[in-house]
């Protein structure tokens, strides 16, 4: 940790905002997946859907000849192929060390000006920490498009409702009314994500970066509206150590941005070598 010198009877009444502009940009980077996640999705079913029986190029889905579980099955397992290659791809990894390396910036010179000190960027620890939020990220949306449960899974719940409306006997426009509404569920997932994984990556680098600047101590603070949790209200004002986080509900514990879409902040406490002359 770099020195830091003195600094005379500053008081700091304010800490990180919280990064709106980076869950937009990420939000904004699911929608587009999703969108193409979507569009394989609807494009794997069509000739399930209309029963046609031709191939007409190479990267086409499989056309099958007539309905049935295996033939659903088989349409399932190319359009998760065609998926898994989307969610692979580099470019989403650059985008999330895009998003990563913007809320530090800003969570950096927003710690100086409250602090009046300099942190250095370099920070091995933040940049495992930030590789671990990148591949948790990856997970989370593997699981929602592609292999998680039914309930979460664009896939698994397309799988689900599609053979359960087929063994009872129901239309191909039945089906895909099933296969509409199920996007359109995978559509506000997107929302929840880039909300939920935002705020727990601000948090994460806020407690690294007061651990950096010295400050073992902080005041929670919430967002003072009508969407903050009884819990978080009742946690306002107090103070908290990094070392100890809070109850936030039964049986768990959690800084600010640890608990699910929480957008409290934590407003740094200066240590006495901090104020004294």
């Amino acid at each position: 940790m770099e020195r830091q010198m003195p600094i005379k009877n500053r008081v700091v009444t304010k800490g990180t905002n919280y990064p709106r502009g980076v869950e937009r940009d990420y939000h904004r980077v699911l929608r587009r997946l999703f969108a193409r996640a979507h569009e394989v999705a609807s494009r794997g079913f069509a000739p399930l859907l209309s029963l046609a029986a031709r191939k007409d190029a190479d990267d086409d889905p499989p056309r099958p000849a007539e309905l049935t579980e295996a033939s659903i099955r088989a349409q399932l397992a190319w359009i998760r192929a065609q998926v898994r290659l989307l969610v692979s791809d580099a470019d989403l990894n650059d985008e999330l060390v895009k998003l990563a390396s913007k809320l530090d910036g800003s969570t950096l010179r927003q710690i100086g000006a409250n602090l009046g000190i300099d942190l250095y960027e370099g920070n091995p620890s933040l940049q495992a920490l930030i590789e671990t939020w990148i591949a948790e990220n990856v997970a989370i949306i593997e699981a929602t498009l592609i292999d998680g449960p039914a309930r979460v899974s664009l896939l698994s719940s397309i799988e689900h409702r599609i053979l359960d409306a087929w063994r009872r006997g129901v239309t191909a426009d039945d089906l895909a009314k099933v296969l509409e509404r199920r996007l359109d569920v995978s559509r506000n997932r997107s929302r929840f994500i880039a909300r939920d994984q935002i705020s727990s990556l601000n948090g994460q680098v806020v407690q690294e970066r007061h651990g950096q600047a010295g400050i073992a101590k902080y005041r929670w603070s919430t967002s003072m509206d009508e969407r903050v949790r009884k819990e978080h209200r009742n946690l306002n004002g107090t103070i908290q150590n990094w070392s100890q986080p809070p109850i936030v509900a039964p049986g768990r514990r959690e800084h600010p941005g640890g608990d699910y879409l929480c957008r409290c902040t934590a407003i740094p406490i200066m240590p006495s070598w901090m104020t004294k002359d």
